[in-house]
C-alpha cells in the first residue's frame, strides 16, 4: 500500500525512507517509518507531510492551555513543538468545536518534533495539510525509526483522544497505579503566602483545611530560606530548612498527618543558585546559566546522583507524602549548552531527562510506595506520565476561563494519573458567587486552594465547603466518568462527565442542557442566574435547587420540553430519573 506522506530531506543524505502500514482500517492508519542517511555519523532535518480534504469547520486542537485554536492559511500555519519537556507529540484539526476531523501523531514523546497545520489557499489545492518535522539530533544519527498515527475517524475528540492515549501507552506503559491520595482535593501555600510559608501560619490554615475537606498541602517556594524571598533563585541548591519558618519540618508533618492531611514539599529541581555551595561543587557541569542560578546538567551520572539524593533525604528525614518537582522544562537544549563530552553518560539530553526522573521515581517509591509526584504543564507528553501520578495546569492566578481549559486539555489526554487544577486565588473581598465559579473551572480535575483560609469570610469557607462536599462525594463521576464537553474551540463552555450513577454538567456560558434521564446534577457558573433545560423524556421528573453554600432554594417537577429556570450563581440543580 503506497504511504500518503510526501517526504523531504533539505540536506540531501537521506539515503532510504521506508514509511509501511502496520494497522489499516475505516478511517485510522499506523505507518512505522524507517529512515537512513548516507553518512552514518549524522543525521539531516527529515519533513514529512500528509493532506486532508479542506471540508467542515475546522479548528485546531494541541494540549497546551494557552494557544490559538484557529485554522491559519499556510504562511501561519499552527505551529507547535514536541519533546519530553514540552507539549505531547500530535496536533488535531477538529470540526464543530467537538469531533475529530484529522489527528496525526508520532510515537517519539522524548526527542523534538515539529508540527504544522494550516490551509493550501496559495496553489488552491482544497487541502489542509499537516506536517511533521524531525529535526537533525544526536539520538538520530545515522538511521532512526517512528511510528506514525493518522485518525480521520468523525468521532468525539473525547473517544479520538482516549484511543490515541492508549496508543502513547503501548511505548510509554505505566509504571505505577495512580495512588488514591493522588486523587485528594489539596491546599497550596503559594498565591497566598508565595516565598514566605511558615510553620505557625500553615498550622492555622490546616486546623480550618481539615474541616473543609482538603487532604493534602504543598508548601511551596520559601521553605528554604529565612524572610520574604526575593523572588530569584540565587540561594536555591542546597537545600536546608528555614529554622525560622519551620523550626521542626517532621514535628510540623506529623501534626498535619494528625490532622488527616498529607503534606508535599517544591522542589525546583534543576536550580542551583550563585549563592550556594551546590553552585560551586557543580559550575563545571551546567547546561546553562539563568540569572542568578545554574542549570544542572544530567547528562552526568553524579549530578543525577545528587539530585536523587537531596529528594531521597527530605522524603525519608522529614516523613513527606510526596514533592512538587518544578522546572522540569529547563532541562533543555540550549545554546550554552556544552557538547558532549566522555565523561557523559547519558549524552542525548532528553534521555538524561528519563533516566534522572526514573532513578528519583525508584528511590523515593523505596522509601515510600505510594508517594505522590507532581508535574505541571507544560510538560505534558506520554513520556512524562511514567514518573508522576499528578499532573497540574500551569500557573494561571485569577484566570479561571484558562483554568478550565487548561483541566479539559489535560483530562481529554486520558492520561492515567491525577488531573489537578492550578491554585486557586482570589481577594478576600469577593462575592461569593464568584468564588463558586472559580471553584467550578475546576469541578472535573482534583482542586487546589490557595487562599489564606483564616482570612477570608465565613461566606467564602461555606461555599468551599459545600463544593469539596459534593467533590468528595461524587469523585467517581467528575474524575473518572465519561468525560464530554461543548465548543473545545471556545473554551469548553459547556462540559460533562457521566457513570453508571449519575451525570454531572456545568454550564460556563449560557447554553441549553438536555436532560435525557437518570440523576443528573447542573451547575450554574454563568454571569447570570438563568438556566435553560430541555426534558427530552417521556415523564415530568423532579428536580430540587440549592445555592453555592447547599442549601436549597427550590422544588418544582419538570414536564416535557423546555424550562426556563432560575438558579443562583454557583448553585445547582439535582434532578431524579
Amino acid at each position: 500500500m503506497v504511504h500518503p506522506f510526501t517526504v523531504t530531506c533539505p540536506q540531501g543524505n537521506l539515503s532510504d525512507c521506508a514509511i509501511n502500514p502496520t494497522k489499516i482500517e475505516a478511517g485510522l492508519s499506523i505507518w512505522h517509518a524507517a529512515f537512513t542517511f548516507a553518512d552514518k555519523t549524522a543525521v539531516g532535518e527529515v519533513a514529512l507531510y500528509v493532506e486532508f480534504p479542506m471540508h467542515g469547520h475546522l479548528t485546531t486542537f494541541t494540549p497546551l492551555v494557552y494557544r490559538d485554536c484557529a485554522l491559519h492559511q499556510w504562511f501561519g500555519a499552527t505551529r507547535v513543538r514536541s519533546d519530553f519537556f514540552y507539549n505531547a507529540p500530535f496536533l488535531s484539526a477538529v470540526n464543530n468545536g467537538h469531533d475529530n476531523y484529522a489527528t496525526v501523531a508520532v510515537s517519539d514523546a522524548v526527542n523534538t518534533v515539529h508540527f504544522a497545520l494550516g490551509v493550501r489557499d496559495f496553489d488552491e489545492r482544497e487541502k489542509i495539510r499537516i506536517d511533521i518535522v524531525l529535526p537533525p539530533m544526536a539520538e538520530r544519527a545515522g538511521h532512526f525509526e517512528v511510528d506514525i498515527y493518522i485518525d480521520e475517524r468523525p468521532r468525539s475528540m473525547a473517544d479520538t483522544l482516549a484511543d490515541l492515549g492508549a496508543w502513547f501507552r503501548a511505548y510509554y506503559p505505566d509504571r505505577y497505579p495512580c495512588p488514591q491520595a493522588a486523587e485528594a482535593p489539596l491546599y497550596s501555600s503559594w498565591y497566598n503566602c508565595h516565598q514566605h510559608p511558615n510553620a505557625e501560619l500553615l498550622d492555622r490554615e490546616l486546623d480550618i483545611a481539615a474541616k473543609l475537606g482538603l487532604g493534602t498541602l504543598i508548601i511551596d517556594d520559601g521553605w528554604q530560606y529565612d524572610g520574604l524571598g526575593t523572588g530569584d533563585y540565587r540561594d536555591c541548591g542546597d537545600w536546608a530548612v528555614s529554622a525560622e519558618k519551620f523550626p521542626d519540618l517532621k514535628a510540623f508533618a506529623e501534626r498535619a498527618h494528625a490532622r488527616g492531611i498529607r503534606v508535599m514539599l517544591w522542589f525546583p529541581v534543576p536550580f542551583v543558585g550563585k549563592n550556594t555551595e551546590a553552585y560551586r561543587a557543580f559550575k563545571d557541569r551546567l547546561l546553562y546559566e539563568n540569572g542568578d542560578a545554574g542549570i544542572l546538567d544530567v547528562r552526568y551520572a553524579e549530578v543525577r546522583a545528587h539530585i536523587v539524593g537531596f529528594l531521597s533525604r527530605f522524603v525519608r528525614d522529614y516523613d513527606l507524602d510526596g514533592l512538587k518537582l518544578d522546572f522540569i522544562d529547563s532541562f533543555v537544549n540550549h545554546p550554552q549548552m556544552p557538547p558532549v563530552n566522555d565523561q557523559m553518560d547519558q549524552p542525548v539530553l532528553g534521555r538524561a531527562v528519563t533516566a534522572l526522573l526514573e532513578e528519583v521515581d525508584e528511590a523515593l517509591r523505596a522509601i515510600r510506595p505510594e508517594v505522590l509526584l507532581e508535574y505541571r504543564q507544560n510538560y505534558v507528553g506520554p513520556a512524562i506520565t511514567r514518573y508522576g501520578n499528578m499532573l497540574r495546569v500551569a500557573d494561571c492566578a485569577f484566570a479561571s476561563d484558562v483554568n478550565r481549559v487548561g483541566v479539559a486539555d489535560l483530562r481529554l489526554l486520558n492520561y492515567k494519573l491525577a488531573v489537578h487544577s492550578d491554585m486557586l486565588y482570589w481577594a478576600q473581598d469577593e462575592t461569593p458567587e464568584n468564588v463558586a465559579r472559580q471553584l467550578l473551572c475546576t469541578l472535573f480535575a482534583v482542586p487546589q486552594i490557595s487562599v489564606l483560609l483564616t482570612q477570608v469570610p465565613a461566606s467564602h469557607r461555606a461555599v468551599i465547603r459545600e463544593f469539596l462536599r459534593y467533590h468528595n462525594e461524587n469523585h467517581d463521576t467528575l474524575l473518572h466518568g465519561r468525560f464530554d464537553f461543548v465548543g473545545m474551540d471556545r473554551g469548553y463552555p459547556m462540559i460533562s462527565a457521566a457513570d453508571d450513577r449519575k451525570t454531572v454538567t456545568a454550564l460556563y456560558q449560557p447554553l441549553c442542557v438536555h436532560y435525557k434521564g437518570g440523576q443528573h446534577d447542573i451547575f450554574n457558573a454563568t454571569p447570570g442566574d438563568e438556566v435553560t433545560l430541555i426534558n427530552d423524556t417521556s415523564l415530568p421528573c423532579s428536580a430540587r435547587l440549592f445555592d453555592a453554600t447547599g442549601a436549597p432554594v427550590g422544588r418544582l417537577t419538570l414536564m416535557l420540553g423546555a424550562h426556563c429556570l432560575t438558579l443562583p450563581i454557583g448553585g445547582r440543580i439535582e434532578i431524579d430519573g
